[in-house]
């Protein structure tokens, strides 16, 4: 689940059925805490004997709405991304009639959540339109609902090992982090140079406009340089016009700037 997060500051939180704050009180999990991998196994080994009604969808929303009054308020850090991952074998439960895909949404924007690039769910799901011979209910399809219109991907609960789906996951989820430069104009594409640490970084960046975007996050502590030269126009009035058949000699801090530089504006040169 870590292997694409390894330079970003997380934190784990793990709720369930029947503890929407969390299941253990050693959460929520930070990169700097001891036996993080024997603590997270133990959070999410809770057991078959809870509350037996599927409600994953409800607790999440009872979560966000009023995490502030649980042991471990202020989790959820203010500008943070936030991804979760549903882990059932059935959909919601019917009784759980107020709550669905667009109730949470609603819920998630009113923190300032943007869907899709703050805020993303996946699921280990019996996903509709599939065969899960293990699963004891119904597709979840009010989950899947859910994960389709945050942006976020799904493995299935059948399968005898989900280590290819946690990664895949991460992967996804690392993508959240991206990190954004402004610079200070919209650089010439083909001049640009990026070194890291001293050494030429050209993987996983773009430019748009005057913003240098990295789609991962970068190591702390890293140097980053970003060379570059900028197109810039300007307009001059000359205090005459330029008959048609007149030539004209431009230079800038005495260096000549060919003609395929500039270009005539009625009576003005650009």
């Amino acid at each position: 689940l870590l292997s694409g997060l390894h330079h970003a500051e997380w934190q784990i939180n793990v709720i369930s059925t029947d503890n929407h704050c969390r299941t253990r009180d050693h959460l929520p999990l930070v990169p700097e805490a001891a036996d993080v991998a024997a603590k997270f196994r133990d959070a999410v080994q809770i057991g078959t004997s809870g509350d037996a009604s599927e409600k994953g969808m409800a607790m999440l929303y009872k979560h966000l709405l009023g995490a502030e009054r649980c042991p471990e308020a202020g989790w959820l850090r203010e500008d943070a991304k936030l991804a979760v991952i549903f882990i059932t074998d059935e959909d919601e439960a019917a009784s759980n009639t107020g709550i669905d895909a667009d109730k949470i949404i609603e819920l998630v924007e009113a923190k300032n959540y943007e869907i899709g690039s703050d805020f993303k769910t996946y699921g280990i799901i019996y996903k509709p339109g599939t065969r899960c011979e293990t699963a004891t209910g119904d597709p979840a399809t009010k989950i899947f609902e859910l994960i389709e219109k945050t942006g976020g991907k799904t493995g299935s609960v059948c399968s005898d090992d989900y280590s290819s789906t946690l990664r895949d996951f991460s992967t996804d989820i690392s993508h959240l982090f991206k990190v954004e430069v402004e610079l200070q104009g919209v650089p010439i594409e083909s001049t640009i140079r990026v070194t890291m640490d001293g050494h030429d970084f050209n993987e996983n960046w773009f430019v748009t406009d005057n913003k240098f975007v990295f789609q991962n996050p970068l190591e702390p502590g890293s140097e980053l340089v970003i060379d570059y030269q900028m197109a810039i126009a300007k307009q001059l009035v000359l205090d005459q016009s330029i008959a048609d058949d007149e030539t004209i000699d431009v230079y800038i801090d005495e260096t000549f700037v060919a003609p395929t530089e500039y270009r005539i504006l009625n009576d003005r040169r650009t």
